[in-house]
């Protein structure tokens, strides 16, 4: 791992998404829950792999990040394919941005990793809604607490990822969250790899993850004006949000 957050990106967590089932299933939550869904903002959105797999299935795509490294390599991978997405640099702590969308995406968690104080939360929540035409969507990914503590008790380990490298290393990857206080927790990422000669190398990556619970989520959706209008357990539209479920994604209408 790198420095270089935008170049490390994808060898940090691209093995935890499969961008082209994800943006499937977008699809078919605009085309269930929407209306005429054409232009789409990807909010946080790193790499660009979502919003350029849904450019790809001709939405009008536009991306925003804070980093524009990230920015680069989004109209980079469209560019690939021949096409351009509208990028924008933007902080979701001060999040600010003109133009009219039908719909926006806030996926990966970025939601509980950037926000940690209130008005933080309240304010992004308020600057994505004023984006949506009314009838607009917004679909976020979150890790709602109660159902994490119970799933993965803090200071128990994980192993979230194994595979076969192409030179032949393993690497395991493990998660333990660690409880910091009433509002924030880190999940603790080990990135271990055993190389091809029989060699070990060990890396430590923390994410400071916001500790949003379903009522405080429920609590910013009315207070931005958007109603849940449907509840998933994972990017895939066989799979319902229940109170077993790691993630919620959350389809969310603007009234």
């Amino acid at each position: 791992m790198t420095h270089d957050y935008a170049a490390s990106y994808e060898r940090n967590f691209g093995f935890f998404k499969d961008y082209s089932r994800e943006a499937v299933f977008l699809d078919h939550v605009f085309k269930t829950f929407g209306t005429d869904v054409e232009r789409v903002i990807d909010i946080a959105c790193g790499p660009g792999s979502h919003i350029v797999e849904l450019a790809r299935m001709g939405y009008r795509a536009a991306a925003a990040d804070i980093d524009p490294a990230m920015l680069a390599r989004t109209q980079g991978a469209a560019a690939e394919h021949g096409m351009t997405i509208d990028t924008h640099v933007a902080d979701m702590r001060n999040f600010r941005l003109s133009g009219r969308f039908d719909a926006a995406l806030n996926m990966f968690y970025s939601f509980q990793n950037v926000l940690f104080a209130p008005q933080q939360q309240i304010g992004f929540f308020q600057g994505v809604a004023a984006l949506l035409r009314p009838g607009g969507l917004f679909v976020i990914e979150l890790l709602p607490e109660e159902n994490n503590l119970r799933l993965y008790p803090p200071g128990e380990s994980f192993v979230t990822h194994r595979a076969v490298e192409e030179d032949g290393s393993t690497l395991t990857v493990t998660s333990t969250s660690r409880i910091v206080d009433e509002t924030r927790k880190d999940i603790v990422f080990l990135y271990e790899t055993v190389l091809p000669d029989g060699s070990f190398e060990h890396e430590e990556l923390i994410s400071p993850i916001r500790r949003v619970y379903l009522p405080q989520f429920e609590a910013l959706c009315a207070a931005a004006g958007l109603v849940q209008v449907a509840a998933f357990g994972a990017c895939d539209s066989d799979v319902p949000f229940t109170d077993d479920s790691a993630k919620l994604v959350a389809v969310l209408e603007k009234a």
